[in-house]
């Protein structure tokens, strides 16, 4: 029982990270006028020059485009999102990329940003930030975390930028600074620097909602409005700053005599968002002059265009794919070094135990459900033996009964060389793809391309070994009801740079 091509066998890697999806409901009501009521709020701050010494270059851009876009980005990402499934990512972006994070939210990461996040069945989700500035748009729902080498965030439905910079010295802020729990730090009058000469600083600012931080030593929550940083000796500062994005860089500070220049970045050019009136509502201003009408004529065509796209975006998208591909696909994958794969949740110490779903989708009898558990038991047992097998051939530790396999995993990767996390995925994306074949037995290999070999076959393994006993329609069938085996992955760490 073979899949049709889909048309989205065709799309690009970026319009893979929008489109992977499933079920498709309307976008949220009145996303528009949101859009435009954040708009109307614009006051423009004028542009500042000089060189920034941030050492994570940042595109200028203007904060009345970024808001219609990713506004309606976080709507694209909330319609399309497969459900009840077990799904992470890695993301080391190259250039500035958009992803969905699971039913809740989207998130937009900059060039040079690394980070990887998985999304639980529930749509609880953990995110591990080790660098880049991040942009992301979470609704309330199931626990949402932020993990940072400088503290962590809990985020409860909010709209918020995590920015995490290695030389602080020229970030400007505006108004009151204050420490974690109310002791001052600084007056700010206007403008002033914040945290000069920090080695690395982590910025968090909130856009909507609010967001729990935490680091070794402080606690305390950021409001709508506000930017904390949180600093390698683990002080926490709030700064009260309106409804913004991070305002201008300032003017670089004297610097001292050295032989070393800092790194030349562009200006982040974004304007400050006022508050609104305490009571009443304020009607929308009248534009002052022509060119501020235009603008706003235009951003209202920007926005039925988004919506229009987001429309046909809709109509196109399927659930996302982790066998069957078409060969084309296959290839595309495999140049950007990108693997699939599906798999029964594995157990440590639980029976297993098939649903009504899936028994119901293969027909089975009374007599036959305890031989296809059996299967499934078997194969579970497989490969929690090997995974531990591989746990102990990285780690020397092999007191692994009572170790969960996602944390096997986890410190599997933790201790493999990049490199040959993406040499293991160039591999193994090549040989799917029938551009190279499979190594011959006795063969050395990492242990991390041992994982993901063992990951990307036990689908198919647990596919076969039912054929034989219920058939290879039925086996497929079973497959079929979860669209996979109830845990699907997709990830990339990117492919291997090479050397003139």
């Amino acid at each position: 029982m073979t899949r049709d091509p889909s048309p989205q066998d065709d799309f690009s890697p970026e319009e893979w990270l929008a489109l992977d999806a499933w079920e498709a409901p309307p976008p949220p009501v009145g996303l528009s006028a949101r859009v435009m009521g954040k708009l109307d709020a614009l006051e423009p701050t004028p542009a500042r020059s000089g060189p920034s010494a941030m050492r994570r270059r940042h595109r200028g851009r203007a904060l009345a485009w970024g808001a219609v876009g990713l506004a309606l980005a976080a709507g694209l990402a909330l319609a399309l999102w497969p459900r009840g499934q077990v799904f992470e990512q890695q993301i080391d972006a190259g250039s500035r990329v958009t992803v969905a994070i699971g039913e809740r939210g989207v998130l937009v990461a900059e060039k040079g940003s690394e980070l990887h996040f998985r999304v639980e069945p529930d749509g609880a989700t953990r995110v591990e930030q080790s660098r880049g500035d991040v942009f992301y748009r979470v609704e309330p729902g199931a626990a949402f975390s932020v993990a940072t080498p400088l503290g962590e965030l809990t985020v409860t439905g909010t709209c918020l930028r995590v920015a995490m910079t290695e030389d602080t010295s020229e970030i400007m802020m505006q108004n009151n600074g204050k420490r974690a729990g109310g002791r001052s730090v600084r007056e700010l009058t206007g403008a002033a620097l914040l945290g000069a000469a920090a080695t690395s600083v982590l910025f968090v600012t909130v856009f909507e909602g609010r967001v729990d931080a935490a680091t070794p030593t402080e606690r305390a929550t950021i409001e709508a409005g506000q930017t904390g940083s949180l600093r390698p000796d683990g002080t926490l500062v709030i700064v009260e700053s309106g409804v913004p994005a991070p305002v201008p860089l300032a003017e670089p500070a004297p610097a001292t005599p050295s032989s070393q220049q800092p790194e030349v970045a562009e200006t982040v050019q974004v304007p400050v968002v006022k508050p609104p009136e305490a009571a009443t509502p304020t009607p929308a201003p009248t534009p002052k002059s022509d060119a501020e009408r235009a603008q706003r004529e235009q951003l209202e065509s920007k926005v039925a265009s988004l919506e229009r796209e987001l429309t046909k975006t809709r109509r196109l998208a399927e659930k996302i794919k982790t066998y069957d591909l078409q060969p084309e696909t296959l290839q595309k994958m495999a140049k950007r070094c990108e693997l699939r794969w599906d798999h029964p949740s594995v157990h440590v110490d639980r029976p297993i135990k098939l649903d009504d779903e899936t028994i119901k989708a293969a027909s089975l009898s009374e007599s036959e459900r305890p031989v296809v558990e059996e299967v499934f038991r078997r194969n579970n047992e497989a490969t929690l033996a090997e995974l531990r097998r591989l746990y102990t051939l990285v780690t020397g530790d092999d007191q692994v009964e009572n170790l969960a396999p996602e944390a096997m995993l986890a410190e599997i990767n933790d201790k493999s060389e990049h490199r040959e996390l993406r040499l293991a995925f160039e591999r193994l994306s090549a040989e799917r793809a029938g551009l190279q074949p499979a190594p011959a037995e006795g063969v050395e290999q990492s242990a991390v391309e041992q994982v993901y070999r063992l990951l990307t076959s036990v689908g198919e393994r647990l596919e076969a070994e039912l054929s034989a006993k219920v058939g290879p329609e039925r086996a497929r069938q079973m497959r079929d009801a979860h669209d996979g085996w109830g845990s699907a992955s997709r990830s990339s760490y990117g492919c291997p740079e090479r050397t003139p």
